[in-house]
């Protein structure tokens, strides 16, 4: 049976399996800590950014976390969020502004100091990622605006996950 399991894995192609949710540990801009390990076990939506894109970031992360938290309702908290911004090449300007949104209540925005998921990013473009509860990823996107479609086919995907 052995065997077989492992011929038949042999003769799959790559490019079927399923992506995985990638493995990171992140600090955000008050120094709480996130980590892959601690998000497994419920679906995640994981939203990356370059520096210079931290506006689209906000904007998109925003209106799709307010949106999923009203058409998720009682589900919501079993969804995990986490934006973060690759950092690997930061700068004097970028960790001022960092600095100084400590102090603004702004939401928490994770810093990928070290460049760990910044394969797949791209200037002027959110890249919004979906993972189920095991971890696969279920969807894939670049946005440079979230639009009421995008919400809608997030929102179904994970109402499914939060089903299972």
């Amino acid at each position: 049976m052995i065997s077989i399991r492992l011929i038949l894995l042999f003769f799959i192609p790559i490019g079927i399996l399923p992506n995985s949710l990638p493995t990171f540990s992140f600090l955000d801009q008050y120094e709480n800590r996130i980590t892959s390990k601690n998000l497994l076990g419920g679906p995640v939506v994981l939203l990356g950014c370059q520096k210079e894109d931290i506006e689209i970031c906000r904007k998109v992360g925003r209106k799709l976390y307010w949106k999923l938290q009203n058409l998720l309702w009682n589900n919501a908290s079993r969804v995990k969020y986490v934006a973060y911004l690759n950092l690997k090449e930061s700068n004097a300007l970028i960790e001022k502004f960092i600095t100084d949104s400590k102090n603004r209540e702004f939401e928490s925005i994770f810093l990928d100091r070290k460049g760990e998921l910044e394969s797949g990013l791209k200037t002027d473009f959110a890249f919004l990622r979906v993972f189920n509860a095991k971890g696969y990823e279920i969807y894939k996107d670049y946005l440079d605006q979230m639009t009421n479609e995008n919400i809608n086919t997030i929102h179904e995907l994970l109402k499914k996950e939060l089903k299972k």
